[in-house]
């Protein structure tokens, strides 16, 4: 294994030890509980046949053989008792640090960078991780329960196996040959499971795709008007049975080892037995003796079994909790951190800026731009100009590869990263809407911290008040149907209205507006444009869109094309210009022209 992916079971254990001990600490109560009787067990049940066999074979009296063979019964019961209550007991609280780690883990994954994001490598890494908190037989909870039921069974072996080999040097070599071929036997079958998972987990993350596809209602008018719903089952029973083939597949190349597993320790048990068998037909040994030593080779060869096949999975289980131990623990490196500045508006410079995708693809080359405060700054270009990319650059969400950007003369990379969000209010193109209430799609924040009066005020700016009003509840309406079947539909206009009045709330000193009106007609997309114009009052102004004839309000634009600027100036300056933009703009504005809106949107 290469150091890279090298397992740190000392820092996973501590890791999974940690999250013990801060989320529910008396497992460590019910681990020494259920240790001691776990590792007592196994020798009640060998101790009883020697009792019962040797009370028979000198004749006690039948009161003195249930005495002894009922003390034993007792203590079994026991010690059973405790075993299964700790277990259960266990079972619950384990059950309850997977989850509160799986919390920390998803907040981990919403705190990281954007551009990790998009990563495919990152994004595998993800899903192989998650695998962590499948259930309880993988990850934290499955080295958690392999830890927890077998240091008792590894004691009770200890104590056996000192048992058989004071007996017989033979009966010691055979265990210690038994233990080693099971364990390589079981290896390799961990090892078969373990080359399978990447290929597992992306099956199953395009299974959840689809199974959520086949349930998301928003999907519902395209699965009908298209037709969709045998190609959605169909892909969905085709991952069904690429998902059963590897199950399969990892089946039949286990069955060889299974087989090999089985011979061997039936070979082991019968060269053991042969041992004791002719001690005791020579002599050496006493038949109680044979009938205790009998029973404690079976325990121990069904204990020996179980903890390698345990042990030899262990690594595949530890690999899941390596994955997301590094994730959590990792620790994003921020140097010299500074306030945010206070100056508002707030200008924007762009020094020597580029971007490249981790493909290694430039996007944005060596850009320099310098945005003055409380300007309003249109951005266009062609799809694949780069000014998605822009935006991100600009709001954080990624980091140059070269260059620095400043906010009010300070390195955003020297800023903390969710402090630098503060700074700015973006709408996008893909507005989303929450499954929440029209206050907290508004605010964006928890009920108890919302202030109603500013959410009406930001709808009636907005122009959407009066719709709002309409709804059953009003603004604590639920909107979408995911958890409320009740839950409100807006339309795309109603959307884009309720994002400007979400924008309208957060108050940031810069307004970033990435395609907010692609969707509409010209028409509403004119009227919000005069919303926007107002809202961009008093705030630096960036405006990135594809249809020239909507920047016009913008004190200057920009025509980006292959990651660079190639013209800028005001409309009227452009248009006298007669290059790239002016030539853009006339192939835009006929159809306009066609409906009749050109002198009212441009």
């Amino acid at each position: 294994m290469s150091p890279k992916n090298r397992l740190h079971l000392r820092e996973n254990f501590a890791f999974l030890l940690d999250g013990c001990k801060k989320y529910e600490p008396t497992v460590f109560v019910l681990f020494a509980l259920f240790t001691v009787c776990s590792a007592l067990l196994p020798f009640v049940s060998v101790l009883l046949p020697k009792v019962l066999v040797a009370g028979l074979e000198q004749k006690w009296a039948l009161n003195r053989i249930l005495l002894g063979a009922g003390m034993l019964g007792a203590a079994g019961m026991a010690l059973g008792g405790g075993q299964a209550w700790a277990q259960a007991m266990f079972s619950v609280r384990v059950i309850s640090v997977r989850l509160k780690m799986c919390s920390v883990y998803n907040a981990k994954v919403m705190r990281m960078r954007f551009d990790r994001i998009e990563d495919p490598e990152e994004l595998k890494r993800i899903a192989l991780s998650r695998q962590a908190f499948w259930g309880n037989d993988y990850g934290v909870e499955g080295v958690m329960h392999k830890v927890f039921d077998n240091v008792g069974v590894l004691i009770s072996l200890l104590g056996l196996a000192a048992m058989l080999t004071a007996l017989h040097p033979a009966v010691a070599l055979i265990v210690a040959a038994g233990a080693v071929v099971s364990f390589l036997l079981n290896r390799r079958a961990a090892k078969l499971e373990e080359q399978k998972q990447p290929e597992s987990a992306d099956v199953r993350r395009q299974l959840d795709y689809m199974s959520n596809l086949s349930q998301d209602f928003s999907f519902g008018k395209d699965e009908r008007l298209y037709g969709m719903r045998g190609w959605i089952l169909g892909r969905f029973d085709g991952l069904i049975r690429k998902a059963d083939g590897l199950e399969k597949n990892l089946k039949k190349a286990h069955l060889p080892r299974v087989l090999a597993d089985g011979l061997f320790v039936l070979l082991r048990e019968s060269a053991v037995y042969a041992v004791l068998i002719a001690m005791t037909v020579s002599g050496k040994l006493a038949l109680s003796d044979f009938a205790m030593y009998f029973a404690a080779v079976a325990s121990f060869s069904t204990l020996l079994n179980r903890l390698l096949s345990e042990i030899a999975r262990l690594p595949v289980e530890l690999k899941k909790v390596d994955l997301i131990r590094q994730f959590v623990m990792e620790k994003d490196v921020q140097k010299n951190i500074l306030p945010l500045p206070k100056q508002r508006p707030l200008g924007l410079e762009f020094k020597d800026v580029s971007f490249a995708y981790h493909d290694g693809k430039k996007v944005i080359e060596h850009m320099n731009l310098s945005i003055r405060p409380g300007e309003k700054v249109a951005v266009v270009g062609l799809n694949g100009a780069g000014k998605s990319t822009l935006v991100k650059l600009l709001t954080a969400l990624y980091r140059p590869t070269e260059g620095r950007i400043l906010a009010g003369g300070t390195d955003l990379a020297r800023l903390e990263r969710e402090e630098v969000f503060k700074l700015f209010t973006t709408l996008y193109q893909d507005v989303h809407v929450f499954a929440m209430t029209v206050a907290e799609n508004v605010a964006m924040q928890p009920k108890e911290r919302i202030d109603r009066r500013r959410v009406q005020r930001c709808l009636e700016m907005a122009g959407l008040w009066e719709k709002i009003q309409s709804l059953p509840g009003g603004m604590d309406a639920m909107l979408l149907k995911n958890i409320d079947l009740n839950g409100v539909e807006l339309s795309g206009g109603q959307t884009q209205r309720l994002a400007l009045a979400r924008a309208i709330y957060r108050d940031a000193p810069v307004l970033v507006l990435d395609e907010p009106t692609a969707a509409l007609d010209p028409l509403a997309e004119y009227d919000l444009y005069q919303r926007f114009a107002e809202l961009s009052e008093g705030r630096t102004s960036i405006f990135i869109s594809h249809r020239l004839s909507s920047t016009r309000f913008c004190d200057r634009i920009l025509l980006l094309e292959d990651g660079r600027i190639v013209e800028s100036g005001t409309h009227d300056e452009l248009m006298r210009q007669n290059g790239k933009y002016a030539a853009l703009f006339r192939v835009q504005a006929q159809y306009y022209q066609e409906e009749g809106v050109q002198d009212e949107a441009v």
